[in-house]
């Protein structure tokens, strides 16, 4: 079984002063990036803010596995 891993850290500038939109924003390119490459292999991806800061990782992993 696999499961969706997510994390992203919203404390900076392009989050700022609501980090709704920007927040919208990435969860797009994340979906959009799924759904180009379906071969992540369980390999942790970069997510980058719209100001090109490091902000998380996305990775779709077996269950079981870090």
């Amino acid at each position: 079984m696999k499961s969706f891993r997510l994390y992203v850290n919203v404390d900076n500038d392009a989050f700022s002063p609501d980090p709704t939109p920007e927040l919208a924003s990435l969860l797009r390119s994340i979906a959009h990036r799924i759904e180009r490459d379906d071969s992540y292999n369980g390999w942790y991806q970069t997510i980058l803010d719209s100001n090109g800061n490091d902000v998380g990782r996305f990775a779709i992993k077996e269950v079981g596995r870090e």
